[in-house]
């Protein structure tokens, strides 16, 4: 990464951040969430916004990296060679069976 793209992710971070800094300043009100039937406590609007933009952004990493496509090929893996195991058994017995008629 070169020095200027370097330069810019850090005015952009530090703009994120002071735009934040600001944002809990002026939104101090206290507000329950509700999820239906579970409430939680009163905390600071700002407090609500920022986790759902943190939690946003964690999620979105993660879909990023690929992260659940991997568990998802991981699993058909699994299943794949299960599915191999069964096929390999059938043929062995397949083979047994022509093998005791042809003698």
């Amino acid at each position: 990464m070169s020095t200027l793209s370097r330069a810019i992710a850090l005015i952009v971070l530090v703009l994120i951040f002071l735009l934040s800094v600001g944002f809990s300043f002026f939104n101090t009100q206290q507000v329950p969430l509700s999820f239906g039937f579970f409430v939680l406590s009163a905390q600071p609007l700002a407090l609500w916004v920022l986790g759902a933009f943190a939690t946003g952004g964690v999620l979105g990493l993660l879909l990023g990296s690929g992260l659940f496509r991997r568990w998802r090929q991981a699993r058909e893996i699994t299943q794949l060679r299960a599915h191999i195991t069964r096929l390999e058994k059938t043929v062995a017995m397949s083979d047994s069976a022509n093998h005791q008629q042809g003698r």
